[in-house]
């Protein structure tokens, strides 16, 4: 029998208050023991509460009765209505205590102990905040409707359990008590418990289970749980980590899918952009309607008084374990609830910080009533990764800032195209470092002369931006003497003076300049080394014959001691030159070997290609060697000579 079903009992002219309360305590205890029992039946127990309920309701009436005005002297009710709260509290079905408005007012034990929180927990809440989304309409009907009449009313719904959602018949009764506002009792006459994954599951363990989750759905702190929550901080430790270099976009991406893939929820990413908080990222479970949702949650972004929008600008985090307002994160282009659209009734939103003065982002979970409650620990987690996000976010942009800055100086001492010289043909090639962002020392160059052309190809010792200050000194201040003297040596050893002067902390220079002239159709090679490997001679038949290098490098020693090496080399149409920086003959691969091992036999294989077709079989080469893993930046530069000019 439903307790709609059923007729309010009347009060007896003279009833003894103690001894009516006591006795329905004494049978409510009988009634809960024989519920513990095997073989209990569950429907014969309820309908003998739920006359239990009526006769308390009947106390409560005759109390309230002889506290009137003029309703003479009696025996002091609040013992009474202690004995009654009790009961209350110990009913073994589910109970809730509601206004006309539907605000749970008081929830008893086994109300509690199903929807897996304490009793205090649904106080001040809609009621319909513990219903599956889309079974609140009916409730809220079914409540309007036991407001209207004294015979109540009777629905099965979905209720928002520990650890999912249960099918339960809800019956609600109005109360009505003289000099009271009226109340409405809700009780939980039967349930078929529906597990996460859609079976079912006895009712008694799943409310075991809901208890065991605590306040708001936090799992308790057992071993396990504790296990999993560590797994997923080191693997998003792992993922910032393995991805500062990639793109904001793609570190977002990666990290909602992980969240999304451990918390069983959606995962929505707000960050400022240039015309305020923008949505960057969803993700959500991996079902069929899963990227029809998650397009619909990236059309409606993070508006003005949604969750993510006050998180973003309290800097405060929001969690709520059983969401009342639908609209909490804006509304779909068919003006649908997004809350609604994802299945969500628990949200919680974290801030994503950022020390650099580009606002806060917000971190959002969205979890469907079928996972159970987000809680208190889950918002710890929450709040940290968001931050470690925040951190990352700091440090990509401040890589993409350096990055930019490395890109201007290179482009400072690495020309962009070489300068045609009659009768050369020349190419060059730069490779920046793969590990890490490092401002590169190398340079080269090729210039005119007052009679001929020059070159110069050099490395600085460092990789900071005082580096990149000398490594463009150096390049710039050869040219200038070049135009100055037609020694190679004179020009180098100007620019030990000027780097001496100028006192660079611990900073040297390597570098080898050349002079080239036409003479006798051959082109004539005048080289001039300070410490800098020397170039490989590769002839039109495919012979190769290193030239040897050397000498003291700049800034270091006085002029007196420094120590220039000169070459002069000729060139016969179809000859070449090759130059390189120690960053191409110091790269190391798999083996103790390095590069410059093999320099000469693999030029050799490459004779008879133009300079632009050697260089890049070259490069692909040395990239091969080291398994495209290089620590010194390296620089290529080629002159093969053409025919003479007239």
């Amino acid at each position: 029998m439903a307790l709609g079903d059923r007729g309010r009992a009347g009060s007896p002219p003279e009833m003894d208050l103690p001894a009516e309360t006591a006795g329905i305590a004494a049978r409510a205890e009988a009634i809960r023991q024989a519920a513990a029992l095997p073989g209990a039946e569950p429907r014969l127990l309820l309908d003998a509460a739920l006359t239990e309920v009526e006769a308390a309701l009947a106390a409560l009436r005759a109390a309230a009765g002889r506290d009137r005005p003029g309703s003479g002297p009696g025996p002091d009710p609040r013992p009474a209505a202690r004995a009654l709260r009790a009961v209350f509290q110990q009913a073994p079905i589910p109970l809730l205590v509601l206004g006309r408005d539907g605000v749970i007012r008081r929830a008893n034990l086994a109300a509690a102990e199903l929807i897996g929180a304490g009793p205090g927990y649904p106080t001040g809440k809609h009621v319909t905040a513990l219903i599956d989304p889309p079974d609140r309409p009916a409730v809220q009907s079914g409540l309007a409707a036991a407001c209207r009449s004294d015979a109540g009313s009777d629905l099965c719904c979905g209720l928002l359990a520990g650890h999912g959602i249960v099918r339960a018949d809800l019956a609600f009764q109005l109360i009505q008590v003289r000099g009271e506002d009226d109340q409405i009792l809700a009780a939980v006459t039967g349930i078929a418990d529906r597990s996460p994954a859609g079976g079912t599951a006895r009712s008694s363990d799943a409310r075991a289970s809901a208890a065991r989750s605590g306040p708001a759905g936090d799992a308790g702190g057992g071993m396990a749980v504790q296990a999993r929550r560590l797994d997923l901080m080191l693997a998003v430790g792992r993922l910032l980590l393995d991805n500062l270099e990639s793109t904001a976009a793609v570190l977002v991406q990666r990290l909602a899918r992980l969240l999304a893939d451990h918390l069983a929820a959606w995962v929505l990413v707000d960050l400022p952009g240039p015309d305020g908080l923008r949505r960057a990222c969803v993700a959500g479970p991996d079902s069929e309607d899963s990227v029809a949702l998650g397009e619909r949650a990236m059309e409606v972004g993070p508006v003005p008084g949604s969750v993510p929008a006050q998180v973003a600008e309290s800097g405060d985090p929001v969690l709520l374990a059983d969401a009342e307002d639908v609209g909490l994160l804006g509304l779909t282009g068919d003006e649908t609830p997004l809350l609604l659209a994802l299945r969500g009734t628990c949200v919680l939103s974290a801030p994503v910080p950022a020390d650099d003065g580009a606002g806060l982002g917000a971190l959002t979970l969205v979890r469907a009533a079928g996972a159970g409650r987000l809680g208190l620990t889950d918002l710890a987690v929450t709040e940290e990764i968001a931050r470690q996000l925040g951190q990352a976010l700091v440090l990509q942009r401040a890589a993409r800032r350096r990055h930019a800055v490395v890109t201007e100086l290179q482009d400072s001492v690495l020309p962009r195209q070489l300068p045609a010289v009659p009768g050369v043909q020349s190419a060059a090639a730069h490779l920046a470092p793969t590990r890490g962002i490092a401002v590169s020392g190398d340079f080269y160059d090729v210039y005119p002369m007052r009679d001929g052309w020059g070159l110069a190809i050099g490395d600085v010792c460092g990789r900071d931006r005082g580096t990149a200050a000398v490594t463009a000194a150096a390049r710039h201040t050869i040219r200038v003497l070049a135009h100055r003297s037609a020694d190679p040596a004179s020009v180098l050893r100007g620019a030990n003076d000027l780097l001496l002067a100028q006192a660079f902390d611990a900073t040297f220079v390597t570098a080898t300049t050349a002079r080239l002239t036409w003479r006798d159709e051959r082109l004539r090679v005048v080289l001039a080394s300070a410490g800098h490997p020397g170039p490989v001679l590769v002839g039109s038949d495919g012979r190769v014959r290193p030239v040897v290098g050397g000498g003291v490098p700049l800034g270091v020693f006085a002029p007196s001691d420094l120590e220039i090496v000169r070459h002069r080399v000729e060139l016969a149409p179809g000859d070449l030159l090759f130059f390189c920086t120690d960053g191409v003959t110091d790269a190391r691969g798999a083996g103790p070997a390095s590069f410059g091992d093999q320099l000469a036999d693999r030029l050799a294989a490459l004779a008879g290609l133009p300079p632009g077709e050697l260089v890049a079989g070259l490069r692909q080469s040395l990239l091969e060697f080291c398994g495209d893993e290089l620590i010194d930046s390296a620089s290529m530069l080629v002159i093969q000579a053409a025919e003479p000019p007239a």
